[in-house]
């Protein structure tokens, strides 16, 4: 009975080893933060968790709370968190009254916050942030500017983030026209949306282009963006981190039918401006199609391999060459024996001055090996034994 009570609670400990951690996506309350957190729960088997404020969601985060979370790229290194995807851009659209301009120029940022009465959206938004943040920079005189919370209260200026606006809010902002804070074609030359991005590295320059909303924008507009990204614990395991970043990049498709440029967002996979460490499973993720080592430097493996080649040849030629010079050297004293035999033979010089030649021709080819390192193969044999032959033909 013990036995199979121990057996049964080790089989309930691995099958809790082998389930699958109870994830859940946070986000925040509007779109397309929410729809995007559902399908990814849905792909994944998940839960999901909506939170009021960008700061109460990347707490949980890093309590545990939630395990990956859908908010706009950080301004600043949050500790204890690392990054795991950029999804979709969120962009800065501000709307003026008609009644206090009419949008057909750039109106610079310091200008048109100062206007009228300004909703940058809900405390803790993206939006709402940041204008907070240009304040306390004392960009723009804080005391001037003339916020409105209640997003039920009139107002004159809309200052917020937000994907492309749906119909039943262009339907809303009837009176209203999409403000430029710059000329595009003045990008990287001192505009305010390059001092944004100069300062707030999380803010990237953007431009809507003209008619994208026919009532309110004629021309091109220039404003800003911020990446909504996801975000997970530094000590989320690798594995884990791998997983949803390939969830995120499978579903890309998925979510270019909800909002079109989350799509490429996704695709191009460039995390290089956010502040957050990339996690990393994230890394892996991104490197899965890297080449190899072998695969990076296999054409300078082949060149250094043909070099070699080559370079041995060479050697090898030359040393051929070089053998080839010393067996030459060997067969001129052949020859000037068989000068010596042929003289003997025809009486033209004496045997015994025939022996003293022969003799210190061996003497000198003997030193010649010795000294230059001259092989002692089948020529210096084929000497030897021929200058042996004519000083016994001598005797």
């Amino acid at each position: 009975m013990l036995r199979t009570t121990l057996s049964l609670f080790g089989l309930f400990v691995v099958a809790g080893c082998d389930r699958p951690p109870n994830l859940v996506w946070g986000h925040l309350p509007h779109e397309p933060s929410s729809t995007f957190a559902a399908v990814l729960a849905q792909k994944g088997s998940a839960e999901t968790k909506a939170y009021e404020g960008a700061s109460a969601l990347l707490g949980a985060v890093r309590s545990g709370e939630v395990s990956f979370a859908l908010v706009e790229n950080p301004d600043r290194p949050i500790e204890g968190l690392a990054l795991v995807s950029a999804i979709y851009p969120s962009v800065l659209h501000i709307l003026i009254s008609k009644n206090l301009a009419d949008c057909s120029a750039p109106i610079p940022l310091d200008e048109l916050l100062h206007k009228g009465r300004v909703f940058a959206g809900t405390p803790g938004s993206a939006s709402h942030s940041l204008l907070a943040k240009i304040v306390a920079d004392e960009w723009l005189p804080g005391q001037r500017i003339k916020l409105v919370d209640d997003p039920f209260e009139p107002y004159d200026i809309l200052f917020q983030f937000g994907g492309i606006l749906p119909n039943d809010a262009l339907r809303r902002l009837a009176n209203y026209c999409l403000a430029s804070i710059g000329a595009p074609d003045q990008i990287g030359n001192g505009t305010w949306a390059d001092s944004l991005s100069f300062r707030y590295p999380q803010i990237e320059p953007f431009v809507l282009p003209a008619g994208l909303y026919p009532a309110l924008n004629r021309n091109p507009v220039l404003t800003i963006s911020v990446t909504s990204v996801i975000v997970t614990r530094q000590t989320m395991e690798e594995g884990i981190a791998y997983d949803a970043a390939r969830l995120v990049y499978d579903t890309a498709h998925r979510f270019s039918e909800d909002y079109p440029m989350s799509g490429s967002t996704i695709m191009n996979g460039d995390l290089k401006s956010s502040v957050l460490p990339i996690h990393p499973g994230a890394l892996r993720f991104a490197a899965r199609n890297a080449p190899t080592w072998l695969e990076r430097y296999a054409e300078s493996a082949a060149f250094i391999v043909t070099a070699l080649v080559a370079l041995s040849s060479a050697i090898f030629a030359a040393v051929r060459i070089q053998r080839q010079r010393k067996k030459d050297r060997i067969d001129k004293y052949l020859n000037r024996l068989l000068e010596y035999r042929a003289s003997l033979r025809d009486g033209s010089i004496e045997g015994l001055a025939v022996v003293d030649r022969v003799t210190a021709l061996q003497e000198e080819v003997t030193r010649l090996v010795v000294e230059e390192r001259i092989n002692a193969d089948s020529a210096y044999v084929a000497f030897l034994s021929l200058s042996n032959q004519i000083i016994a033909e001598c005797e």
